[in-house]
C-alpha cells in the first residue's frame, strides 16, 4: 500500500516512516535554507519625506492642522494623498496650499510586491516651495481704516 506524504518528492515512501519522527534529510536542509534566506535577505524599505521650503525662509508651517516647525523642513510621511499646509511669516500674507503626494511607480500595486523583494532602500522626496506675498503698508492702513469705520471712530 502506497502511503500519503505532505512533502513533495517523497510520495514513494509509506506514511508510517514520517509519522514516527523520521523526517527526510532533504526536507530539513530545504527548511533551514529557506529560513536562512528569509532572515538574511534584506527586504526593501521606502523612506518618504516632504521637503518644505518657503520664500522668505523661516516661515511657520502647519501641516494638516498640526504645527511642524519653521522652513526649510524635512517632514517624513507614511501615506500618499493630498496634504494641506498653511505657511505663515511675519510681514507676509499667509498661504494655504494643498500638496498632492503621488506614489512613485514602485509603490503602485501590484508592482509594490515585486519591488518589495529587492534588497534596496528607495527614497521618495517631494519638494514643495511656497512663495509668500509681502503685505504692503497700504494694506495695513486699509485694515486699520476699516476697523475704525466699523467701530464708528473717525
Amino acid at each position: 500500500m502506497k502511503g500519503y506524504c505532505l512533502f513533495p518528492g517523497f510520495e514513494s515512501r509509506p506514511l508510517r516512516q514520517y509519522s514516527g519522527g523520521d523526517v527526510p534529510i532533504r526536507w530539513i536542509f530545504r527548511t533551514k535554507a529557506a529560513l536562512i534566506l528569509v532572515l538574511v535577505l534584506p527586504i526593501a524599505c521606502v523612506e518618504r519625506k516632504m521637503l518644505l521650503r518657503s520664500e522668505p525662509a523661516g516661515a511657520l508651517v502647519y501641516l494638516d492642522g498640526r504645527r511642524i516647525g519653521k522652513t526649510p523642513r524635512d517632514e517624513p510621511f507614511l501615506w500618499y494623498g493630498t496634504r494641506r499646509a498653511v505657511v505663515i511669516a511675519e510681514g507676509h500674507a499667509p498661504v494655504d496650499v494643498e500638496i498632492p503626494l503621488r506614489p512613485p511607480l514602485y509603490e503602485i500595486p501590484p508592482l509594490d510586491l515585486i519591488f518589495g523583494l529587492l534588497p534596496f532602500t528607495f527614497h521618495d522626496t517631494t519638494e514643495v516651495t511656497v512663495v509668500l506675498p509681502a503685505l504692503e503698508e497700504e494694506t495695513v492702513k486699509a485694515v486699520l481704516e476699516r476697523a475704525a469705520a466699523y467701530r464708528g471712530v473717525e
